[in-house]
Formats: structure tokens, sequence, C-alpha cells
């Protein structure tokens, strides 16, 4: 029963280091590209762009200019908590990646780093695939309003 349970912890470690690993990069480079949250006085623009965003769907209930100015300063106000929030989450998942490949011998990790490689190629041909699909659907569609 034992080996049963350890077995168990032992795969869901693997597979839950392959999961990170395989969105880490992913979450860096969304790190990388958000622009910082701490800004100079040069760069209020910049600032205001980012919060000059309604929350989902609140463009579509009619709101007042003043309701779009204090929901502008709600959001601001907690833009820079998010953005440190979720650059202290990837740096979480990231020790956490780390920390379970610690634990792996060189076999597992090199087969860990193998099926990673593997997972990441398919994700992108299945990326490519649906693109495919997508310029097909259109064609068809411009193809079925041309004949009417």
């Amino acid at each position: 029963m034992r080996k049963i349970v350890s077995r168990f912890v032992v795969c869901g470690a693997i597979a839950a280091s392959a999961f990170g690993l395989s969105v880490l990069p992913y979450v860096i480079a969304q790190e990388a590209t958000k622009p910082s949250a701490k800004t100079d006085k040069g760069d209020v623009n910049e600032k205001k762009q980012s919060t000059d965003r309604l929350p989902r769907n609140y463009g579509k209930i009619g709101l007042t200019e003043a309701q779009r100015k204090s929901i502008y300063e709600v959001v601001g106000r907690y833009e820079t908590q998010i953005d440190e929030l979720e650059k202290k989450i990837a740096e979480l998942k990231a020790k956490e990646v780390s920390e379970c490949e610690a634990i792996l011998n060189q076999n597992q990790r090199q087969s860990l780093q193998d099926l990673n490689a593997e997972a990441k190629k398919k994700a992108a041909s299945k990326k490519k695939d649906s693109a495919k699909d997508e310029v097909k659907k259109s064609e068809s569609k411009t193809e079925d309003s041309d004949k009417k």
C-alpha cells in the first residue's frame, strides 16, 4: 500500500513539475512584456494608458464620466499590488519547479526535459494547425458569400 502511495506522490510531483516547466517560459515572457509598475512623473501618460481600461463589460452599461474616472482610480490603486503579486507568484512557481527538479535523478531530469520539449513542439504544431483551419474557414465563408 505504501509503495502505491509513494509512486502516486512521485508521479504527481513529476506531473506538477512538468506542468510548471511547460508554463514557466510563458510566465517569464509575460512578465518581461508587462510595463513597469513604478513610474516617474515623466511616465504619467504610460501609467494612465494602462489604468484607463474598464473591467470587462463595464463599458457596456452606460457609465457616466464621473463613474469612469472613479473606476479608473480604483483600478489604478490595485494595479501595482496585483503586478507585485503576479511577480511573486511567478517567482514561487519557479522556485517550486527547481525544488521538484532537485529531487529527481539525472535520468529523470533528462526524461522530463525531453517530455517537455515534445509537448512544446506538439502545442506549437497544434497552434499552427488551428491557425490554418481559421484561414480555411474564413476563405470558405468568403467563397460562400461570393456565391450568393
